[in-house]
Order: structure tokens, then sequence, then C-alpha cells
């Protein structure tokens, strides 16, 4: 087989990126739940991404996977479109956590199972007085005894220090320091009880080689955590439950032993631990005030959409008006073979490489259900998570087979986040199991950061790759190389700002897999991982042939940039923030619309004091409209292509003009006061040191001078001697069109809108070299106020007062006090 070298130009890359009639845009993922079962573990998909591919590429009445199945976003929104699905997981623990999300129990019978777990007679009391009772503490307010909700420890002294209560009998709520009963009551509990072996026991037998291992998992739960656990799980063993009331109580309890271990800092902590250490400072939950919690969360939990729910994956059925839904425990291959040729669309998250939560399973679903459910985990346990050679191997299994399970004409699409391991593997697993990626969207957290978020899509091979001769090898290679040239000045030109080597380099990999290259370098070798990092290298030889033949140079801080920068766009950070300016003007009118002409910024507050109160706005006798808000998805979609602005980015354009409303909306507000002070305290300062002084009226600064710049200037002899533009943005684009100045010019900014400032000139530094060649200069408005106002104002300081960032005298500073 010969293989045909075709590098593509990068008019061509332009044309498929942004003139296709399915354009890419990123997809933010959604804020992640702070309460409910395993949410904090998951790596859930955004909606409207999984919306989107879903309507893209298939029809009412097909059949979407979700193989890997980590959230409800696939399922509901499946399920809503009309489509028929099955979501599945290999991790019990995991499965369970998505029934809780997708299908939760009916209400009725959570009360039924809870109650029922709760009524269970512990020696003389129901299991719920005697695990609350491990709990007991004094009210700070009216000295009655109640179950504290949770106890704050301090690692280094081995007793809680604060804890947080409710008492019923004055209604006191909030925290106070443990006293030394509180003290006593924790350390009372033998540490090597009963519970503690049980739960031990439960997890490796005595010669067991994970046994060590067992008896630090349960030493991860402090003693009367191990008991009322224990006491759980014993007593909800031989209760004579239905299914659906024993896998109720079980989703409740595995919340439990995830918020109740001393990995979590805080109470509900919504981050997940990184390391099986406890920290310093760590939260003991109440475990019965836990399990209610729990219970009250999973009632609020939506429920399950309209379907017809199978309990078999092969009984799931398509082309019918009624969807029909399996959610639940079988690995991908297992599905697959369940639905062969069967599925339009498989769309999911890899299981991240997270041997941590791996490990937490296996300890989990051997307490919840036996050692023998936990079994596919326990090959898991221990797991380098660096070891991308058998992840690669893992996912090429479970992706060959979603393969067989859909049609012809069948997608795959995928979400993840990595660093360059991770996304080789991934590339590596897809194309190994005969999918050739058609489209790659990324964002960077921030610049230059070395992990990437990437939502891809798939097509289905009919065969998977061949085998090549060694013959090929130099014909692959230059390929390799030479694409690598061509994606690294397209990804720049676009860009319009340079980028760091690694990204480069894995956009290329990106370019490399579109266009088949990935796929016959893994074809040379028998090992594919040889032969991902066969193509990581070439790729890495192709951006240093660039830098030879002068297509890019290397800046001093590393980043990569264009050699010849005439056709370069202008930079991303510039871009972006129009965008965000105009958006928000554009929300801004339509508010100042509907609240009878009002300003923004009036709006804004009414808006934020109706939200702290949760009172309906109410003005003169009549209900206020809700101000209209800023999706940050919204904003992704004016940046298709390979690689979308950085989190960091998009989140210093929204708070230099706006006010964040939820976690994933804004609304406009100017913050323009700051300069009209700075009109002021201009026109006073120029007037002292004998200019004349030309400016506009302060009440006509309003939030359009984000676009619409304004002017102070001082004149000295009827010429002009120092020009100063006040702008309510960062928008530097437009000043460095005309000739260098004669006379000093200054941008006034306020604060905010300066830190913006400082990250979009570093971000791209032949702009702040155009202004430096220019002779601006920058002065931030609340920095002028303050220096203005001192009781003695001395023009040496003047210096200590001009620019981005605080610099010493000499320095290239305004010399304004010259004349």
């Amino acid at each position: 087989m010969r293989v045909r070298t075709i590098v593509p130009t990068v008019d061509a890359l332009r044309i498929r990126h942004y003139d296709s009639t399915m354009p890419s845009p990123f997809y933010p993922p959604s804020t992640p739940h702070s309460l409910g079962v395993l949410h904090r573990w998951a790596a859930p998909l955004p909606p409207a991404w999984a919306r989107a591919v879903i309507e893209a590429t298939t029809r009412p009445g097909d059949l979407v996977l979700d193989p890997f199945c980590q959230g409800e976003a696939v399922a509901r929104i499946a399920l809503e479109l009309g489509r028929s699905v099955a979501a599945a997981d290999f991790n019990p623990v995991q499965t369970l956590a998505a029934r809780a999300a997708i299908a939760p129990p009916a209400p009725q019978t959570l009360a039924r199972a809870t109650s029922r777990l709760a009524d269970v007679v512990k020696i003389d009391r129901p299991l719920r007085e005697a695990v609350q009772a491990l709990y007991l503490t004094t009210c700070p307010h009216c000295q009655a005894r109640v179950a504290a909700e949770s106890f704050t420890w301090d690692a280094s002294v081995g007793i809680p220090t604060r804890k947080t209560l409710t008492c019923p009998q004055c209604g006191w709520r909030g925290a106070a320091p443990a006293d030394t009963d509180d003290a006593a009551r924790a350390t009372e509990i033998e540490p090597l009880s009963l519970s503690h072996f049980f739960l031990i026991e439960r997890l490796a037998g005595q010669t067991d080689a994970l046994r060590p291992l067992a008896e630090r998992l349960v030493n991860l739960y402090t003693p009367r955590a191990q008991r009322a656990l224990a006491d759980l799980i014993r007593y909800l063993d031989p209760l004579d439950l239905s299914s659906d009331e024993g896998e109720a109580v079980r989703m409740v309890i595995l919340g439990c032993l995830d918020a109740c271990s001393t990995l979590n800092a805080a109470p509900w902590d919504p981050q997940p631990p990184r390391r099986l250490d406890t920290p310093r400072r760590y939260v003991e939950l109440n475990v019965w005030h836990a399990f209610e919690t729990l219970t009250g969360s999973l009632r609020q939990t939506p429920a399950p959409p309209d379907a017809e729910w199978v309990g078999e994956a092969g009984q799931v059925r398509t082309g019918t008006t009624r969807p029909y839904a399996f959610v639940g425990r079988l690995p991908a291959r297992a599905l697959a073979e369940a639905l062969a040729g069967r599925a339009s669309l498989a769309l999911g998250a890899p299981p991240r490489m997270n041997p941590l939560f791996w490990t937490l399973s296996w300890a989990w679903a051997s307490w919840l259900w036996s050692p023998r459910a936990a079994t596919a985990l326990r090959p898991l346990v221990g797991r380098h998570p660096g070891d991308w050679d058998w992840y690669a191997g893992a996912l090429t299994a479970a992706l060959t087979g979603l393969r067989t399970a859909l049609r012809s004409d069948g997608q795959l699409a995928l979400r993840w986040a990595g660093d360059y391991g991770a996304h080789g593997a991934v590339l590596v697993g897809a194309a190994r199991a005969g999918f050739r990626l058609t489209d790659a969207t990324g964002r960077l957290p921030r610049a230059g950061a070395r992990w990437l978020e990437v939502q891809a899509q798939f097509s289905r091979q009919p065969e998977t790759p061949p085998r090549l001769a060694l013959d090929q090898f130099g014909a692959v290679s230059q390929a390799l190389e030479e694409g690598a040239v061509v994606a690294a000045a397209y990804l720049l030109e676009t860009q319009g700002e340079p980028l760091h080597a690694e990204t480069l380099a894995r956009l290329a990999l990106d370019e490399a897999a579109r266009e088949g290259r990935l796929g016959q370098a893994l074809g040379l070798f028998e090992d594919a991982m040889l032969g991902l990092e066969f193509a990581q290298a070439k790729l890495g030889d192709g951006l240093a042939v660039a830098q030879a033949r002068g297509v890019l140079r290397r800046l001093e801080d590393g980043r990569l940039w264009l050699a010849d920068t005439t056709g370069a766009a202008v930079s991303l950070g510039e871009r972006v923030e129009r965008v965000v300016v105009e958006r928000l003007e554009e929300i801004g009118r339509e508010g100042r619309v509907g609240r009878g002409g009002r300003q923004g910024s009036e709006g804004s507050k009414e808006r934020a004091g109706s939200e702290e109160s949760g009172e309906s706005e109410e003005a003169e006798g009549r209900i206020l409209p809700t101000l209209p808000t800023l999706p940050v998805s919204s904003l992704y979609a004016a940046f298709p292509g390979p690689l979308a602005p950085d989190t960091e980015l998009v989140t210093l354009c929204l708070e230099a003009h706006g006010r964040q409303v939820t976690p994933s909306e804004w609304i406009a507000q100017a913050g323009v006061e700051p300069l009209k002070q700075a009109v002021n305290d201009l026109v006073i300062l120029g007037e002292a040191l004998g200019y004349s002084v030309q400016f506009p009226l302060p009440w006509a600064v309003t939030a359009e001078a984000a676009l619409e710049p304004l002017e102070v200037v001082w004149f000295a002899g009827g010429r002009p001697a120092t020009r100063f533009v006040l702008q309510a943005s960062a928008l530097l684009t437009p000043h460095t069109a005309a000739l260098p100045h004669t006379v000093p010019h200054c941008l006034v900014l306020t604060e905010r809108v300066a830190r913006l400032a400082r990250h979009k000139l570093h971000r791209a530094p032949a702009l702040a070299q155009v202004l430096v060649e220019r002779g601006w200069d920058f002065l931030i408005a609340e920095r002028l106020h303050s220096w203005f106002t001192q009781p003695l104002v001395d023009p040496e300081t003047w210096e200590e007062v001009c620019g981005l960032e605080e610099r010493s005298p000499g320095e290239g500073q305004l010399r304004l006090f010259e004349r």
C-alpha cells in the first residue's frame, strides 16, 4: 500500500473550519452540583453540547448510547428529543450515581425505604436515634443537648475545634467552638472496634495483598463515622426490601460514604480530593444528618423523562414513537454486543485516569454490595495515573466494541480534559478502534496551561487502520512534519496571538488525526503508543523546521509566533472583548427598554437587591421585568475553530464589563464612575498647572465609552500639550493605527479594565510593541484619584501613578510637569 502525502494549505484549513455547514463552537461545561450523589467526581457533558450533537447526527426514533455514563445530560436530552437511549458504565458505583441523577427513585419508594432503615431497632432504640446519639453536643445558646451537624477537626491535635448545629429547642443555628465534652465524645469510641474490622473484612481478608490498603481506606473515616456507616450497611443487608427500595437506600448511603470521610476540607466539599491523605483541617459530618440531607436532595431531583424504561440493554427498541431507555451497569463492549448495529450515535466522556476514584469506588462497592460486586474495579486499584499506554489499550478495546454497536453511518462524540498524554491516548484509542476524527475544538483554562478541554466527533470507518510497510516510513514522516508547519501557521494566524509549542503540537496532532496521518503513523508500529510517540516527535520536528524556514519565531518567553504577521488576525483578546462589550450592550439596551428607559447600572442594582432578598422586584406598585442576562456559552459561538478562547480571557472580559448573577450568566455593569471622577481630576489638575483644558461633561461618560472613547486635552499656547483618552474598555487595536504621537498620549482606564489590558498585552506582545512605538502610556483612574486627593501633591510622584503597573521613577513615564 502506497501512502499519499497530502499537505493541506492554510486556505484549505480555513475553509474547512470556518466555511463548514456545521461549525463547531466550544460549549463550556455547566457548573456541577454542590450536593448530590458523587456529582463532584463525575465528568458530565455540557447539556448544550449534547443537544447540539444529538440534533445534528440523529433523528427521532434513533438510538443514542452513553457508554461511559457519568451524568444525566445525554440520557435526559436524548429522551426529550424523542431518541431512545442506552446508558451504562462498568463501575457499579458510577452507575448507581448515574441512576440517581437520571432515574431517581419515586418519592414514595424513597420515603418507604429510608423509613424502614431508620426504624430498625438497635439494642433499645431506632437506628436513627442511635446514630444521632454519637454526635450529641450542647447548644451554646440554651444549653440543651442536641445532635451536631458537623465538627471541624484539627488533625495536628486530633480533636474537633468547631461545631455547627441547629437547636430544635431554641432555634439557634450556627457555628461555635467545640468544648471539652465534644472532644471527649469524639475520642471515646475505640479506634479498633468491631465496626472497624467489619469494614476491613468486607474489603480484604487477612492474607489479601490489598489488606494494608483496606485498613487505610477504613481509617479515612473517624471511629464514630465507622460505627455509623457500618450500622447502616449491616442493618440494610437483612431488610426485606424490593430491588427499587434497596437501590434507593444504597444511593443515599453512597452519598454518605463520599461526604463523610476525612478527605473533605469543608462540609459538602465541591472539589474531589486528589490524594488518600487527610488534610490538616477536615470536616466530620454527622452521618445521619448527611443521610437525611441526601434523601431530601434525591426527592428534589427531577423525575425521569417519559419513556419505556427497560431492565436490559437488549430490550431497547428504535423507530418507536415513545422512546425506550436503559440505564445500568455494563462494560462498553457488553453494551455494544447487546445493541449490535442499532445505534446512530455514541456520546460520552471517556473515564478519566483517576486511580483515586477507582480505589474509593472499589471500597464503596464492596461495602454497598459485596467484594464480588467490586471485582471489575480491583485491577484498577493503585494503578499509576500516568500509565497512558494501558489507558489507550483499554479505551481501544471499549471503542472497538462500540464500533460494532453503531450503524455504518454512525458517529462517535467524545469530550475529555487532560494533558498531552491524555490527549494522545484518547486519539490513539479512537484511531485503533477504527474511528476517524472529523472535528475537534479545545479550550485552555488559561493561556499557557498544560491541559486542555476537548470536544471531538469521529466517524466510523469501514475497517481499522491497516499495518504499513517500513518503506512508507519516510513518506509518513514528511507528511507529519509538513502538516505540523501548516497547522501551526494556520492556528497562529487565526488566533492572532503567540502560543506555546506544546499547545501547537497538540492541535497539530488533531490535524494529523483528521487527515489520517496519525492512523498511518500507528500503522508503522505494532505497539500503538510507539506510533503515537513517533507522530508526536515528527510534529515537534515540524515546528522546529518551521522556525528554521523562518515561518515561525520563538519569543523570549518561549512561545512561538509568526515571522510574518501580515495575514494574522486581530489578537484573540481584542476580538473576545469586543464581542463581550457588544453583547452586554445589547442586553443592556433590552433591559433599559424593559424598565422604561432606566440606565443599565440602575437595573443591575435593582436585580442585585432582588436576588439578595429573594423577593420580587417592585417599584411604584408594579412588578418590574427581570433584566436579560448574557450566557457565557453564547460567547463561544462567535469563535468556532480548533482552539476556543481560554477560560481566563473570557472571565476577565466579563469581569471588566459586567456582573455575574449566576455561575453561567452575566448582566451589563459599566462601572464608569471612576472615569467620571477622572475627568474632574484631570480638569482641576490641568488648570492648576496653567493649562487650558478641553473636556467632556462628566455626565457624558456613559457605558458607550467602551466603544466610543472620550478625550481630555491640556493646551499650552493654543497647542495640545497632553491628550488623555478615557475609555471603559481595554480595546487597544484602534490606537495602533495612527502615526507616532508628537505629544504625550495616555489611555485612562478603570482598575478592572486595566486588569484585562495587562492580560491582553501579555498575550499579544506585538500589540504591546506597537503601542510603545506610537507613544501611548496608561493611567488608572482610581490610582489617579487616590494620588490627586493626597494633602500634598508632589509632581515628582506623578511617575508612580502612570502605567498599568507601579513603576520606579525614570522608567519612561510621562513628563507632564515639564513645560
